[in-house]
Protein backbone atom coordinates (compact mmCIF):
# COMPACT_ATOMS: atom_id res chain seq x y z
CA UNK A 1 0.00 0.00 0.00
CA UNK A 2 1.14 3.82 -0.67
CA UNK A 3 0.18 5.23 2.54
CA UNK A 4 1.30 8.91 3.63
CA UNK A 5 1.55 10.13 7.11
CA UNK A 6 0.86 13.52 8.42
CA UNK A 7 2.52 13.55 11.76
CA UNK A 8 2.17 16.72 14.09
CA UNK A 9 5.06 17.31 16.96
CA UNK A 10 5.32 19.72 20.11
CA UNK A 11 7.54 20.03 22.95
CA UNK A 12 7.41 22.80 25.27
CA UNK A 13 11.30 22.72 25.67
CA UNK A 14 11.46 22.91 21.75
CA UNK A 15 13.09 19.63 21.75
CA UNK A 16 12.88 16.38 20.17
CA UNK A 17 12.12 13.66 22.85
CA UNK A 18 13.92 10.34 22.38
CA UNK A 19 10.39 8.84 22.15
CA UNK A 20 9.46 10.58 19.51
CA UNK A 21 12.12 9.47 17.40
CA UNK A 22 11.81 5.68 18.18
CA UNK A 23 7.94 6.36 16.92
CA UNK A 24 9.01 8.00 13.99
CA UNK A 25 11.49 4.85 13.45
CA UNK A 26 9.03 2.26 13.99
CA UNK A 27 6.14 4.25 11.57
CA UNK A 28 8.37 4.84 8.76
CA UNK A 29 8.58 0.98 7.24
CA UNK A 30 4.79 1.43 7.11
CA UNK A 31 4.41 4.79 4.74
CA UNK A 32 6.16 6.09 2.08
CA UNK A 33 6.15 9.72 2.70
CA UNK A 34 5.81 11.30 6.48
CA UNK A 35 5.58 14.69 6.93
CA UNK A 36 6.59 15.99 10.15
CA UNK A 37 4.63 19.29 11.03
CA UNK A 38 6.74 20.67 14.58
CA UNK A 39 4.18 23.68 16.23
CA UNK A 40 8.10 23.99 18.14
CA UNK A 41 11.02 25.59 17.34
CA UNK A 42 13.30 22.92 16.56
CA UNK A 43 16.99 23.39 16.55
CA UNK A 44 19.07 22.81 13.87
CA UNK A 45 20.49 19.39 14.92
CA UNK A 46 17.12 18.16 15.39
CA UNK A 47 16.02 18.79 11.85
CA UNK A 48 19.08 17.52 10.64
CA UNK A 49 18.83 14.19 12.49
CA UNK A 50 15.43 13.39 11.17
CA UNK A 51 16.77 13.93 7.92
CA UNK A 52 19.94 12.22 7.83
CA UNK A 53 18.07 9.17 9.68
CA UNK A 54 15.57 9.64 6.60
CA UNK A 55 12.39 9.50 9.22
CA UNK A 56 10.72 12.50 7.53
CA UNK A 57 10.24 13.29 3.96
CA UNK A 58 8.46 16.58 4.56
CA UNK A 59 9.20 18.97 7.38
CA UNK A 60 6.64 22.06 8.75
CA UNK A 61 8.02 24.25 11.20
CA UNK A 62 5.44 26.31 12.46
CA UNK A 63 4.12 28.92 15.52
CA UNK A 64 1.90 26.43 17.92
CA UNK A 65 -1.46 28.19 16.89
CA UNK A 66 -4.51 25.94 16.69
CA UNK A 67 -2.96 23.09 18.08
CA UNK A 68 -3.32 19.89 15.95
CA UNK A 69 -6.32 20.71 13.89
CA UNK A 70 -4.72 23.90 12.23
CA UNK A 71 -1.07 22.11 11.69
CA UNK A 72 -2.87 18.81 9.87
CA UNK A 73 -4.85 21.64 7.87
CA UNK A 74 -1.83 23.34 6.89
CA UNK A 75 -0.19 20.01 5.88
CA UNK A 76 -3.09 18.91 3.63
CA UNK A 77 -3.29 22.65 1.85
CA UNK A 78 0.68 22.31 1.35
CA UNK A 79 0.88 19.54 0.04
CA UNK A 80 -2.83 18.54 -1.02
CA UNK A 81 -2.16 17.55 -4.99
CA UNK A 82 0.40 14.85 -3.74
CA UNK A 83 -1.71 13.55 -0.98
CA UNK A 84 -4.50 12.62 -3.47
CA UNK A 85 -1.68 10.54 -5.23
CA UNK A 86 -1.62 8.00 -1.85
CA UNK A 87 -4.22 4.87 -1.16
CA UNK A 88 -4.42 6.15 2.09
CA UNK A 89 -3.70 9.62 4.57
CA UNK A 90 -2.96 8.52 8.14
CA UNK A 91 -2.95 11.48 10.85
CA UNK A 92 -1.77 11.41 14.15
CA UNK A 93 0.04 13.39 16.63
CA UNK A 94 3.10 12.71 19.12
CA UNK A 95 0.55 12.34 22.49
CA UNK A 96 1.05 8.76 23.19
CA UNK A 97 3.79 6.03 23.26
CA UNK A 98 4.51 3.40 21.16
CA UNK A 99 3.95 1.38 19.09
CA UNK A 100 3.77 -1.13 21.95
CA UNK A 101 3.83 -3.68 19.12
CA UNK A 102 3.62 -3.96 15.81
CA UNK A 103 0.68 -2.01 13.64
CA UNK A 104 0.85 -3.29 10.73
CA UNK A 105 -1.71 -5.57 11.25
CA UNK A 106 -4.39 -3.34 12.00
CA UNK A 107 -3.56 -1.84 8.86
CA UNK A 108 -3.49 -5.13 6.63
CA UNK A 109 -7.64 -5.26 8.53
CA UNK A 110 -9.13 -2.15 8.06
CA UNK A 111 -7.35 -1.45 4.83
CA UNK A 112 -8.85 -4.99 3.60
CA UNK A 113 -12.17 -3.87 5.11
CA UNK A 114 -14.16 -2.66 1.98
CA UNK A 115 -16.86 -1.76 4.28
CA UNK A 116 -14.74 1.20 5.82
CA UNK A 117 -13.54 4.24 4.68
CA UNK A 118 -11.76 5.76 7.55
CA UNK A 119 -10.71 4.19 10.76
CA UNK A 120 -9.67 5.21 14.28
CA UNK A 121 -8.18 3.47 17.31
CA UNK A 122 -10.35 4.79 20.19
CA UNK A 123 -14.02 6.15 19.64
CA UNK A 124 -15.72 8.52 22.44
CA UNK A 125 -19.68 7.59 22.86
CA UNK A 126 -22.01 10.40 22.34
CA UNK A 127 -22.52 12.62 25.64
CA UNK A 128 -23.96 15.54 26.90
CA UNK A 129 -20.97 17.97 28.11
CA UNK A 130 -21.23 21.05 30.59
CA UNK A 131 -23.79 23.75 29.55
CA UNK A 132 -26.41 21.05 27.90
CA UNK A 133 -24.36 20.56 24.51
CA UNK A 134 -24.67 17.42 22.77
CA UNK A 135 -21.43 15.49 21.53
CA UNK A 136 -21.73 13.20 18.55
CA UNK A 137 -20.05 9.70 18.66
CA UNK A 138 -16.41 10.32 17.05
CA UNK A 139 -13.36 8.72 16.46
CA UNK A 140 -10.33 10.05 18.66
CA UNK A 141 -8.07 12.25 16.31
CA UNK A 142 -5.02 11.36 17.94
CA UNK A 143 -4.79 8.43 15.20
CA UNK A 144 -6.58 8.55 12.30
CA UNK A 145 -6.42 6.88 8.96
CA UNK A 146 -8.87 8.05 5.43
CA UNK A 147 -9.14 5.84 2.18
CA UNK A 148 -7.98 7.80 -0.88
CA UNK A 149 -11.76 8.30 -2.21
CA UNK A 150 -12.58 10.00 0.92
CA UNK A 151 -9.36 12.37 0.88
CA UNK A 152 -10.16 13.59 -2.49
CA UNK A 153 -14.26 13.65 -1.29
CA UNK A 154 -15.85 17.24 -1.31
CA UNK A 155 -16.94 16.36 2.57
CA UNK A 156 -13.17 16.32 3.62
CA UNK A 157 -11.68 19.32 1.44
CA UNK A 158 -14.47 21.56 3.15
CA UNK A 159 -14.20 20.53 6.49
CA UNK A 160 -9.96 21.60 6.53
CA UNK A 161 -10.78 24.63 4.51
CA UNK A 162 -13.02 25.82 7.09
CA UNK A 163 -11.05 25.00 10.36
CA UNK A 164 -9.88 27.64 12.15
CA UNK A 165 -6.95 28.36 14.27
CA UNK A 166 -8.52 28.87 17.86
CA UNK A 167 -6.81 29.44 20.72
CA UNK A 168 -8.98 27.02 23.77
CA UNK A 169 -8.27 23.30 23.15
CA UNK A 170 -11.77 22.80 24.11
CA UNK A 171 -12.78 24.70 21.88
CA UNK A 172 -10.99 22.63 19.35
CA UNK A 173 -12.05 19.33 20.39
CA UNK A 174 -15.77 20.11 20.60
CA UNK A 175 -15.52 21.59 17.02
CA UNK A 176 -13.20 20.04 15.16
CA UNK A 177 -11.85 16.46 16.73
CA UNK A 178 -15.98 15.62 17.55
CA UNK A 179 -17.23 16.79 13.95
CA UNK A 180 -15.09 15.36 11.78
CA UNK A 181 -16.53 12.22 12.04
CA UNK A 182 -19.97 12.73 12.02
CA UNK A 183 -19.40 15.26 8.25
CA UNK A 184 -17.90 12.32 7.46
CA UNK A 185 -20.90 10.23 7.94
CA UNK A 186 -23.22 12.19 6.91
CA UNK A 187 -21.26 12.46 3.33
CA UNK A 188 -22.33 8.81 3.20
CA UNK A 189 -19.16 7.56 4.55
CA UNK A 190 -18.40 4.14 7.68
CA UNK A 191 -15.72 4.01 10.17
CA UNK A 192 -14.58 1.86 12.84
CA UNK A 193 -12.82 2.06 15.88
CA UNK A 194 -10.43 -0.59 16.69
CA UNK A 195 -11.35 -0.16 20.35
CA UNK A 196 -15.54 0.71 20.00
CA UNK A 197 -16.58 2.33 23.21
CA UNK A 198 -19.82 3.94 21.43
CA UNK A 199 -22.58 1.39 23.47
CA UNK A 200 -20.35 2.45 26.73
CA UNK A 201 -21.02 6.10 27.69
CA UNK A 202 -20.45 5.69 31.31
CA UNK A 203 -16.74 5.04 30.50
CA UNK A 204 -16.07 8.36 29.23
CA UNK A 205 -12.49 9.00 27.53
CA UNK A 206 -11.08 5.55 27.91
CA UNK A 207 -7.77 6.71 26.05
CA UNK A 208 -6.55 8.85 28.94
CA UNK A 209 -8.76 7.33 32.19
CA UNK A 210 -8.61 3.78 31.35
CA UNK A 211 -5.07 2.84 29.67
CA UNK A 212 -5.88 -0.88 31.30
CA UNK A 213 -9.04 -1.24 28.93
CA UNK A 214 -6.60 0.38 25.82
CA UNK A 215 -4.13 -2.70 26.22
CA UNK A 216 -6.29 -5.02 26.93
CA UNK A 217 -7.63 -4.34 23.48
CA UNK A 218 -4.99 -4.47 21.49
CA UNK A 219 -4.51 -0.51 20.77
CA UNK A 220 -1.03 -0.39 20.10
CA UNK A 221 -0.69 3.63 21.82
CA UNK A 222 -1.36 4.11 25.48
CA UNK A 223 -1.93 8.15 25.98
CA UNK A 224 0.52 10.06 27.50
CA UNK A 225 -1.79 11.59 29.79
CA UNK A 226 -3.05 8.85 30.84
CA UNK A 227 0.10 8.28 33.36
CA UNK A 228 -1.25 11.29 35.55
CA UNK A 229 -4.96 11.45 34.71
CA UNK A 230 -4.93 7.01 35.63
CA UNK A 231 -2.07 7.44 38.25
CA UNK A 232 -3.45 4.93 40.19
CA UNK A 233 -3.39 2.45 37.24
CA UNK A 234 0.13 3.90 35.89
CA UNK A 235 2.47 0.88 37.89
CA UNK A 236 0.74 -1.89 36.32
CA UNK A 237 0.02 -0.41 32.70
CA UNK A 238 4.22 -0.20 33.38
CA UNK A 239 4.49 -3.65 34.50
CA UNK A 240 1.94 -4.89 31.67
CA UNK A 241 4.42 -2.68 28.54
CA UNK A 242 7.26 -4.48 30.61
CA UNK A 243 5.78 -8.00 30.41
CA UNK A 244 3.74 -8.03 26.79
CA UNK A 245 5.63 -5.57 25.09
CA UNK A 246 9.06 -4.78 23.77
CA UNK A 247 8.51 -1.19 24.33
CA UNK A 248 11.64 -0.18 25.70
CA UNK A 249 10.24 1.54 29.49
CA UNK A 250 12.63 3.71 29.94
CA UNK A 251 11.68 5.76 26.74
CA UNK A 252 8.19 6.53 29.11
CA UNK A 253 10.24 6.70 32.04
CA UNK A 254 12.67 9.34 30.76
CA UNK A 255 9.83 11.45 29.46
CA UNK A 256 7.71 11.47 32.57
CA UNK A 257 10.42 12.35 34.53
CA UNK A 258 11.06 15.65 32.20
CA UNK A 259 7.24 16.42 32.28
CA UNK A 260 5.58 15.85 35.77
CA UNK A 261 6.57 16.67 39.15
CA UNK A 262 9.32 14.67 40.87
CA UNK A 263 6.41 13.44 43.84
CA UNK A 264 4.57 11.04 40.95
CA UNK A 265 4.18 8.05 43.49
CA UNK A 266 4.40 5.22 40.19
CA UNK A 267 7.40 7.27 39.59
CA UNK A 268 9.21 6.75 42.26
CA UNK A 269 10.05 3.41 42.44
CA UNK A 270 12.23 3.92 39.08
CA UNK A 271 14.25 6.21 40.68
CA UNK A 272 15.59 3.98 43.31
CA UNK A 273 19.27 3.91 42.95
CA UNK A 274 20.33 1.60 40.54
CA UNK A 275 23.11 -1.02 40.47
CA UNK A 276 26.14 -0.31 37.92
CA UNK A 277 27.68 -3.32 38.66
CA UNK A 278 29.61 -3.21 35.04
CA UNK A 279 30.75 -0.02 35.22
CA UNK A 280 34.09 1.20 36.50
CA UNK A 281 33.82 4.81 38.40
CA UNK A 282 36.92 7.36 36.38
CA UNK A 283 37.28 9.58 39.25
CA UNK A 284 39.80 8.58 41.78
CA UNK A 285 39.82 11.52 43.81
CA UNK A 286 38.33 11.02 47.28
CA UNK A 287 34.47 12.09 47.55
CA UNK A 288 33.72 15.60 48.33
CA UNK A 289 31.51 16.09 51.90
CA UNK A 290 30.25 19.32 53.20
CA UNK A 291 28.77 19.27 56.95
CA UNK A 292 27.10 22.37 57.76
CA UNK A 293 26.15 22.56 61.41
CA UNK A 294 23.38 24.34 63.31
CA UNK A 295 23.82 22.58 66.79
CA UNK A 296 26.69 20.43 68.63
CA UNK A 297 24.27 17.36 68.82
CA UNK A 298 25.46 14.71 67.09
CA UNK A 299 29.19 15.62 66.70
CA UNK A 300 30.49 12.63 68.09
CA UNK A 301 28.98 10.38 65.84
CA UNK A 302 29.90 12.35 63.36
CA UNK A 303 33.45 12.75 63.81
CA UNK A 304 33.46 8.76 64.92
CA UNK A 305 32.10 8.16 61.20
CA UNK A 306 34.55 9.84 59.49
CA UNK A 307 37.38 9.07 61.48
CA UNK A 308 36.51 4.94 60.09
CA UNK A 309 35.66 6.27 56.04
CA UNK A 310 38.74 8.05 55.22
CA UNK A 311 37.78 8.36 51.78
CA UNK A 312 36.48 11.37 52.29
CA UNK A 313 37.14 14.40 52.00
CA UNK A 314 35.49 17.58 54.63
CA UNK A 315 34.49 20.83 54.35
CA UNK A 316 33.07 22.29 57.44
CA UNK A 317 30.65 24.89 58.29
CA UNK A 318 28.65 26.25 60.68
CA UNK A 319 26.00 29.02 60.91
CA UNK A 320 27.65 31.29 64.30
CA UNK A 321 30.99 31.97 64.48
CA UNK A 322 31.55 30.73 67.95
CA UNK A 323 29.33 27.26 66.82
CA UNK A 324 32.36 27.37 64.08
CA UNK A 325 35.38 27.58 66.70
CA UNK A 326 33.85 24.54 68.37
CA UNK A 327 33.90 22.85 65.51
CA UNK A 328 37.32 23.54 64.02
CA UNK A 329 38.75 22.60 67.47
CA UNK A 330 36.78 19.48 67.71
CA UNK A 331 37.94 18.19 63.80
CA UNK A 332 41.29 19.31 64.11
CA UNK A 333 42.53 16.98 66.86
CA UNK A 334 41.21 13.87 64.51
CA UNK A 335 42.23 12.15 61.73
CA UNK A 336 40.17 13.33 59.40
CA UNK A 337 40.97 15.25 55.97
CA UNK A 338 39.04 18.72 56.19
CA UNK A 339 39.97 21.05 53.26
CA UNK A 340 37.87 24.12 53.95
CA UNK A 341 36.04 25.75 57.57
CA UNK A 342 33.42 28.77 56.63
CA UNK A 343 30.49 30.41 57.88
CA UNK A 344 27.42 30.17 56.26
CA UNK A 345 24.55 32.34 57.64
CA UNK A 346 22.30 32.79 54.88
CA UNK A 347 21.65 31.76 51.06
CA UNK A 348 24.08 34.90 50.20
CA UNK A 349 26.87 33.67 52.20
CA UNK A 350 25.96 30.25 50.42
CA UNK A 351 26.19 31.36 47.07
CA UNK A 352 29.82 32.79 47.98
CA UNK A 353 31.15 29.82 49.33
CA UNK A 354 29.77 27.70 46.43
CA UNK A 355 31.21 29.97 44.07
CA UNK A 356 34.87 30.63 46.48
CA UNK A 357 35.10 27.37 47.83
CA UNK A 358 33.40 24.37 45.95
CA UNK A 359 33.63 25.08 42.31
CA UNK A 360 37.73 26.15 42.67
CA UNK A 361 37.84 22.67 43.90
CA UNK A 362 36.61 21.02 40.58
CA UNK A 363 34.37 18.40 41.96
CA UNK A 364 31.58 17.12 39.50
CA UNK A 365 29.48 16.22 42.54
CA UNK A 366 29.73 16.26 46.35
CA UNK A 367 27.80 15.19 49.22
CA UNK A 368 26.02 17.74 51.55
CA UNK A 369 24.34 16.94 54.66
CA UNK A 370 22.93 19.68 57.13
CA UNK A 371 23.77 18.28 61.24
CA UNK A 372 20.62 19.76 62.74
CA UNK A 373 18.20 18.86 65.42
CA UNK A 374 15.93 17.54 62.79
CA UNK A 375 12.61 16.60 65.43
CA UNK A 376 13.69 18.14 67.89
CA UNK A 377 14.54 15.00 70.50
CA UNK A 378 17.79 14.44 71.49
CA UNK A 379 17.08 10.32 71.73
CA UNK A 380 15.60 10.40 68.17
CA UNK A 381 17.57 12.60 66.80
CA UNK A 382 20.69 10.44 68.12
CA UNK A 383 19.11 6.88 66.15
CA UNK A 384 18.09 9.36 63.21
CA UNK A 385 21.80 10.85 62.36
CA UNK A 386 23.30 7.20 62.48
CA UNK A 387 20.47 5.97 60.12
CA UNK A 388 20.97 8.63 58.08
CA UNK A 389 24.76 8.21 57.21
CA UNK A 390 23.80 5.12 56.70
CA UNK A 391 22.03 5.72 53.89
CA UNK A 392 23.76 8.53 52.61
CA UNK A 393 26.97 7.23 52.68
CA UNK A 394 26.53 3.20 52.16
CA UNK A 395 26.00 3.59 48.85
CA UNK A 396 28.93 5.75 47.78
CA UNK A 397 30.49 3.70 45.37
CA UNK A 398 27.35 3.28 43.25
CA UNK A 399 26.67 7.32 43.29
CA UNK A 400 29.57 8.07 41.78
CA UNK A 401 28.99 5.68 39.77
CA UNK A 402 25.67 6.89 38.43
CA UNK A 403 26.46 10.85 38.40
CA UNK A 404 29.21 9.40 35.71
CA UNK A 405 27.02 7.19 33.67
CA UNK A 406 23.61 9.81 33.92
CA UNK A 407 24.58 13.27 32.68
CA UNK A 408 21.38 14.18 33.42
CA UNK A 409 21.32 13.07 37.56
CA UNK A 410 21.76 16.16 39.35
CA UNK A 411 20.45 15.71 42.97
CA UNK A 412 20.24 12.06 44.93
CA UNK A 413 18.62 12.12 48.24
CA UNK A 414 17.71 9.99 51.13
CA UNK A 415 14.28 8.34 51.01
CA UNK A 416 12.42 8.36 54.35
CA UNK A 417 14.39 7.70 57.90
CA UNK A 418 11.96 5.44 60.14
CA UNK A 419 11.07 8.40 62.17
CA UNK A 420 9.65 10.24 59.29
CA UNK A 421 7.47 7.08 57.72
CA UNK A 422 5.96 6.44 61.82
CA UNK A 423 5.02 10.33 61.99
CA UNK A 424 4.33 12.76 59.86
CA UNK A 425 6.85 15.24 60.38
CA UNK A 426 6.55 17.07 57.72
CA UNK A 427 7.74 20.70 58.31
CA UNK A 428 6.20 23.84 56.95
CA UNK A 429 8.20 26.70 54.97
CA UNK A 430 9.13 29.97 57.34
CA UNK A 431 7.56 32.25 54.40
CA UNK A 432 5.59 30.27 51.80
CA UNK A 433 4.36 33.66 50.11
CA UNK A 434 8.03 34.24 49.62
CA UNK A 435 8.90 30.97 47.65
CA UNK A 436 5.92 31.56 45.61
CA UNK A 437 6.47 34.77 44.65
CA UNK A 438 10.09 35.02 43.84
CA UNK A 439 11.12 31.19 42.63
CA UNK A 440 8.62 30.32 39.57
CA UNK A 441 6.82 27.79 42.24
CA UNK A 442 3.48 26.82 42.02
CA UNK A 443 1.24 25.92 45.36
CA UNK A 444 1.00 22.77 43.61
CA UNK A 445 4.46 21.97 43.12
CA UNK A 446 4.96 23.47 46.42
CA UNK A 447 2.96 20.59 48.13
CA UNK A 448 5.50 18.10 47.27
CA UNK A 449 6.27 15.91 50.69
CA UNK A 450 9.68 16.01 49.20
CA UNK A 451 10.27 20.17 49.88
CA UNK A 452 8.86 19.62 53.49
CA UNK A 453 10.65 17.38 55.41
CA UNK A 454 12.95 18.70 58.77
CA UNK A 455 16.51 17.36 57.84
CA UNK A 456 18.67 18.33 54.68
CA UNK A 457 20.89 16.02 53.03
CA UNK A 458 21.69 15.03 49.47
CA UNK A 459 24.81 14.64 46.58
CA UNK A 460 24.52 16.76 44.61
CA UNK A 461 25.83 17.46 40.92
CA UNK A 462 28.09 21.21 40.56
CA UNK A 463 26.50 22.01 37.53
CA UNK A 464 23.34 22.72 39.19
CA UNK A 465 24.87 24.55 42.12
CA UNK A 466 26.76 26.61 39.14
CA UNK A 467 23.17 27.19 38.29
CA UNK A 468 21.77 28.14 41.90
CA UNK A 469 24.46 30.37 42.96
CA UNK A 470 23.85 32.71 39.38
CA UNK A 471 20.62 33.88 40.84
CA UNK A 472 19.27 35.93 43.21
CA UNK A 473 17.42 34.23 45.99
CA UNK A 474 16.13 36.12 48.60
CA UNK A 475 15.40 33.36 50.95
CA UNK A 476 16.28 31.83 54.51
CA UNK A 477 18.54 29.01 54.21
CA UNK A 478 16.04 26.91 55.72
CA UNK A 479 13.95 27.63 52.65
CA UNK A 480 16.07 27.01 50.53
CA UNK A 481 17.21 24.41 51.53
CA UNK A 482 13.88 22.24 51.23
CA UNK A 483 13.35 23.66 47.11
CA UNK A 484 16.35 22.08 45.34
CA UNK A 485 14.34 18.97 44.52
CA UNK A 486 11.80 21.22 42.64
CA UNK A 487 14.74 23.90 41.48
CA UNK A 488 16.79 20.52 40.17
CA UNK A 489 13.75 19.37 38.42
CA UNK A 490 13.04 22.66 37.00
CA UNK A 491 16.77 22.93 35.84
CA UNK A 492 15.38 20.11 33.70
CA UNK A 493 18.10 17.51 35.89
CA UNK A 494 16.68 14.20 36.79
CA UNK A 495 16.99 12.76 40.93
CA UNK A 496 17.54 9.02 42.65
CA UNK A 497 17.07 7.85 45.70
CA UNK A 498 18.90 6.67 48.22
CA UNK A 499 17.48 3.43 49.75
CA UNK A 500 16.78 3.47 53.41
CA UNK A 501 17.58 -0.50 54.43
CA UNK A 502 15.68 -0.52 57.50
CA UNK A 503 12.62 -2.88 56.43
CA UNK A 504 9.69 -1.46 57.57
CA UNK A 505 6.43 -2.81 56.88
CA UNK A 506 4.17 -0.60 54.85
CA UNK A 507 1.30 -0.96 56.95
CA UNK A 508 3.19 1.82 59.58
CA UNK A 509 2.05 3.84 56.21
CA UNK A 510 -1.28 3.31 56.05
CA UNK A 511 -1.90 3.60 59.92
CA UNK A 512 -0.67 6.81 59.63
CA UNK A 513 -2.80 7.93 56.75
CA UNK A 514 -5.76 6.80 58.64
CA UNK A 515 -4.88 9.01 61.61
CA UNK A 516 -4.22 11.77 59.42
CA UNK A 517 -7.30 10.89 57.52
CA UNK A 518 -9.15 10.92 61.15
CA UNK A 519 -7.46 13.88 62.08
CA UNK A 520 -8.53 15.95 59.05
CA UNK A 521 -12.11 15.08 58.87
CA UNK A 522 -12.42 16.14 62.61
CA UNK A 523 -9.80 19.25 61.33
CA UNK A 524 -7.66 19.10 64.22
CA UNK A 525 -4.06 18.39 64.28
CA UNK A 526 -2.45 15.09 64.51
CA UNK A 527 -0.87 16.74 67.91
CA UNK A 528 -2.50 19.61 69.93
CA UNK A 529 -0.08 22.16 71.44
CA UNK A 530 -1.47 24.03 73.97
CA UNK A 531 -2.93 26.70 74.48
CA UNK A 532 -5.59 26.07 71.62
CA UNK A 533 -8.15 28.52 70.89
CA UNK A 534 -11.94 28.58 71.70
CA UNK A 535 -12.79 28.58 68.14
CA UNK A 536 -10.40 25.57 67.46
CA UNK A 537 -11.81 23.84 70.31
CA UNK A 538 -15.42 24.65 69.55
CA UNK A 539 -14.98 23.66 66.14
CA UNK A 540 -14.06 20.31 67.01
CA UNK A 541 -16.71 19.39 69.28
CA UNK A 542 -18.99 20.56 66.50
CA UNK A 543 -17.72 18.50 64.06
CA UNK A 544 -17.20 15.62 66.53
CA UNK A 545 -20.80 15.63 67.76
CA UNK A 546 -22.01 15.86 64.21
CA UNK A 547 -19.82 12.73 62.87
CA UNK A 548 -21.08 10.76 66.63
CA UNK A 549 -24.93 11.79 65.90
CA UNK A 550 -24.22 10.24 62.36
CA UNK A 551 -22.18 6.94 63.78
CA UNK A 552 -25.19 6.50 65.80
CA UNK A 553 -27.79 6.90 63.43
CA UNK A 554 -25.97 4.27 60.90
CA UNK A 555 -26.00 2.08 64.00
CA UNK A 556 -30.03 2.08 64.71
CA UNK A 557 -30.76 2.00 61.04
CA UNK A 558 -28.48 -1.17 60.86
CA UNK A 559 -29.97 -2.84 63.59
CA UNK A 560 -33.30 -2.13 62.35
CA UNK A 561 -32.41 -3.90 59.41
CA UNK A 562 -31.55 -6.95 61.21
CA UNK A 563 -34.65 -7.13 63.13
CA UNK A 564 -36.86 -6.78 60.13
CA UNK A 565 -34.85 -9.48 58.47
CA UNK A 566 -35.12 -12.16 61.60
CA UNK A 567 -38.85 -11.38 61.85
CA UNK A 568 -39.88 -12.18 58.35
Amino acid sequence: MNRMLLYVHYNKFNELSPHVLYQLGKLRPLFSSICFISNSQLTEDAIEKLQCERLVDYLIQRQNEGYDFAAWKEGILSLFDNIRSFDSLTLMNDTCFGPLWSIQPIFDEFESDDTVDFWGLTNHAACQIKGGSYVAEHLQSYFLSFKAHVVKSKAFEDFWLNVEAFSNVQRVIDIYESKLTKNLVEAGFSYRSLLDLSKKPELGNVSIFRPDLVLQSGVPFVKIKSFSYASHMAPFVMKDIEENSDYPSGLIINHLSDILLPSESFLLPYKILRNYDNVTEQVSRETLVHLHFSTLNGLENIKNFFINHKQFELIISADSKELLQTLKRAFCQEDITILKFSLIKNVTDWQNFVNDVVLSLDRDYLAYMHVSDFFSNQLIDYWSLGELLDVMFSSEKEVKKAFYVDKKLGLVIPDLLSYERYKNNQVAFENEKGVLDKLDISEFELANPMLKRSLSAYWIRTEVLKKLVSHNIDLSFSDFEKILPIINWKRRFDFALLPNKKDLPAFIDANRAGKMLLASELDVPVSINYPVSAKTVLRFFGKATLLTLRYFLKRLNLIKLVKEKFNK
